[in-house]
């Protein structure tokens, strides 16, 4: 699961940079379609959709390929082309809410066989609650030291039961310090893990945060909450 979301994350952050899809690794002639909706079933338009090899049938040769499509205003999708074999299918509507389902759920998996179509069960993406890391820095330690020593740093990450560290990205930078924001899973048991071997931190009840073992925060956010905030301090 770990190595499939890793492709995942590469796969999408890649096509998203270059600002359009990204070209096929070889060519085949099946199809894959399906939809993406939201919990409540209405559909997700012009989210990301990533096809990703994963491996080929008994008997297939060894054809990479992947690709991305977008989905229309009723959430469908349509990929053709594809060779046989088995492939994730992951969808990702950036500047929303919704969570990505190969990261904190199950990667849905198609199989093309015989150059046919593969129409995909519906693809669920469920809504998510605002991770939100404040990190204050009245004193401006990180901007200053972070232009001239290398390696400065620190980590803020989330992990789940089953997947691998998601990065909470920085979002925003002001005179005091800079905010960090995700959308994670409600109902579910994440991890909240704020390192840094450079920067003497504390956390939201000022205590002071090891620079060898970092810290480390389990939680769970209810059903129903907006957001969930943290606030760490840099000394």
């Amino acid at each position: 699961m770990t190595h499939g979301r890793s492709k995942y994350l590469v796969l999408v952050a890649a096509a998203l940079a270059a600002g359009s899809a990204w070209s096929q690794s070889a060519v085949g002639s099946g199809t894959i379609t399906g939809t993406v909706i939201t919990s409540d079933g209405k559909p997700v338009s012009k989210a990301t959709v990533s096809i990703a090899f994963r491996q080929t049938n008994a008997g297939d040769p060894l054809v990479p390929f992947s690709a991305l499509a977008t989905t229309a205003a009723d959430g469908t999708f349509k990929v053709a082309n594809v060779p046989n074999g088995k492939y994730a299918v992951c969808p990702n509507a950036p500047r929303t809410a919704l969570l990505p389902p190969c990261m904190w759920g199950s990667e849905p998996v198609v199989t093309v066989t015989n150059g046919g179509t593969v129409a995909e069960a519906p693809i669920t993406m469920s809504t998510g609650a605002d991770l939100y890391v404040r990190v204050d820095d009245p004193n401006g330690r990180r901007a200053a030291t972070e232009v001239v020593v290398p390696g400065a740093g620190m980590m803020i990450a989330v992990t789940s039961s089953h997947g691998a560290a998601v990065p909470v990205p920085r979002t925003a930078v002001d005179n005091n310090g800079a905010d960090y924001h995700l959308f994670v899973p409600m109902a579910t048991k994440l991890t909240l893990i704020i390192s840094s071997a450079t920067y003497s931190l504390t956390n939201s009840v000022g205590a002071a945060i090891s620079k060898q073992g970092g810290y480390t925060l389990p939680f769970t956010i209810p059903v129903g909450t907006q957001q969930f905030k943290q606030e760490i301090a840099i000394h």
